[in-house]
């Protein structure tokens, strides 16, 4: 009896998680970057790219339900404001700071992980010439 207790208990909890949709999911934490995948490869410490994750790193990013979210610079306490929206079935995300749009799919929303992907287009210094690069961003809960 004991057993089947504990397995109904355990399964009621798991079911109350899963009833969160995207946008629950996406709202109910504050994120901070996690890794920063090119290509493939993790380059979240690649000295060549140190100065554009290093201004991510110390930033939390917090998407709220009406669709705005915000960034706060945690060294600096400066912020950035913007919207956002879900698209096509949830499976895309489109940022837009007012200045600049950005569009990531979405790979992996969870309420311990966003993992998002996008193409950045890249040049000098880091490459000779301006390449088309696949990005992927994982973020988690800040703590």
């Amino acid at each position: 009896m004991l057993l089947l207790l504990a397995a109904f208990v355990f399964s009621c909890k798991k079911d109350e998680e899963e009833k969160l949709n995207p946008k629950q999911m996406l709202t109910a934490q504050v994120w901070k970057l996690d890794k920063v995948l090119a290509l493939g490869s993790d380059v979240t410490s690649d000295p060549r790219v140190a100065g554009y994750v290093k201004s991510f790193n110390n930033s939390t990013l917090q998407f709220k339900p009406d669709g705005t979210f915000t960034t706060t610079d945690n060294s600096s306490g400066a912020t950035t404001t913007g919207t956002w929206e879900l698209q096509e079935n949830d499976t895309k995300l489109a940022i837009n700071t007012g200045s600049e749009s950005y569009n990531f799919t979405i790979k992996e929303l969870t309420q311990n992980t966003l993992f998002l992907k996008t193409t950045f287009t890249v040049g000098p210094p880091l490459v000779p010439l301006e390449l088309p690069i696949e990005v992927e961003l994982q973020l988690v809960p800040a703590k």
